[in-house]
């Protein structure tokens, strides 16, 4: 037969417990809040895509496109791009990419 040891009370501390964490809490009516989250599927998607144009090292394919622009808008654009030294379809992709990442 086993003997039982006492074990002497635990100190007690004059200091405060930590405070528990709380929940975060995102919304007052959090059902109606999933409802707009049914498909992130796109929102991953753009994460992704925007990931890719941060890497430098990243080797992204080229997409042809066409676009419809005021002549007087190009032709501006262009000169002006001329002047600084930067071709204009460079500085029209690193126009976008800075529209990107002050509109996420």
């Amino acid at each position: 037969m086993k003997k039982k040891t006492r074990r002497a009370p635990p100190k007690k501390s004059h200091q405060k417990p930590a405070p528990t964490p709380k929940a975060l809490q995102l919304s007052k009516t959090p059902e109606s809040d999933l409802s707009d989250l049914e498909d992130v599927t796109p929102i991953i998607q753009f994460l992704e895509m925007f990931q890719q144009l941060s890497d430098p090292r990243a080797q992204l394919p080229l997409k042809l496109i066409s676009l419809k622009v005021p002549i007087p808008l190009l032709e501006a654009f262009r000169f002006r791009c001329q002047h600084i030294g930067v071709p204009y379809q460079t500085m029209i992709k690193r126009l976008m990419k800075e529209w990107l990442e002050r509109h996420p």
